[in-house]
């Protein structure tokens, strides 16, 4: 694991609040327990398939959770559980485990920002790195954090701009109107704003996010731990 932060004196920055701890940036707060793990499968010879699929944090399936596993999370817990999350624009994912902006991420996330911050002298990478105090943190040049702070359903304006048009009339009117969506959000530099297609265009829905680009390394382990247990990829 890694930890970064959003430096909080700096525009676009991850806001803090007081709140009830644990808290992740404003209103996000670590949600209280977790579902009940199913019992194993004794039978050898019973075929395993897993059919709860991915889904969104506005379309979650929390009566069926319920019935199967006697815990169903409220609209209430999946928002939390949202503001508490991050996205790393690299294409990772992250967690808020602080009111001050604090990130919770994987190693191999980070690692092009901690080969850049090291030396000939101090080698990040082999050695690992911690920041003792604020002042100590180092910058993640080019790096951004976004964290997901509304979903609107836009299905109808994107459904009428393509109204009545062919195929490579219609695609052209998708792009165009989904464009003038996310710049008519995008109303500064500290938002992003997404126009996301989902169950094969059958609905849309625009993804505003919080943007953070002041992103700075607080600790990171060295090598020998991080790539411990030989898989390069995830849950370091």
């Amino acid at each position: 694991m890694l930890t970064l932060a959003c430096n909080s004196k700096a525009p676009g920055s991850c806001p803090a609040q007081p709140g009830p701890a644990p808290v992740a940036a404003t209103t996000a707060k670590a949600p209280d327990g977790a579902p009940p793990v199913p019992g194993p499968v004794l039978a050898p010879t019973t075929k395993l398939a897993s059919d709860e699929g991915m889904w969104t944090y506005d379309n979650f399936p929390s009566e069926r959770l319920k019935e199967r596993h006697g815990f169903g999370p409220s609209q209430e817990w999946l928002d939390k559980a949202r503001l508490s999350s991050v996205r790393l624009a690299q294409g990772c994912s992250g967690s808020l485990v602080s009111p001050s902006g604090l990130v919770m991420t994987n190693h191999h996330c980070a690692h092009r920002c901690i080969q850049e911050l090291s030396t000939p002298q101090r080698d990040y990478i082999a050695d690992g790195f911690l920041a003792k105090e604020l002042k100590d943190e180092a910058r993640c040049q080019g790096m951004e954090i976004n964290r997901l702070v509304s979903i609107t359903d836009v299905t109808d304006q994107m459904t009428k701009a393509t109204a009545g048009l062919d195929d490579q009339k219609a695609n052209e009117a998708r792009k165009a109107e989904q464009s003038r969506i996310e710049k008519a959000c995008a109303v500064s530099e500290d938002v992003r704003c997404d126009v996301v297609s989902l169950y094969q265009g059958g609905q849309f829905h625009l993804y505003r996010y919080e943007r953070h680009k002041d992103v700075r390394l607080v600790f990171a382990p060295e090598l020998a731990i991080a790539f411990f247990g030989g898989d390069p990829d995830n849950f370091m």
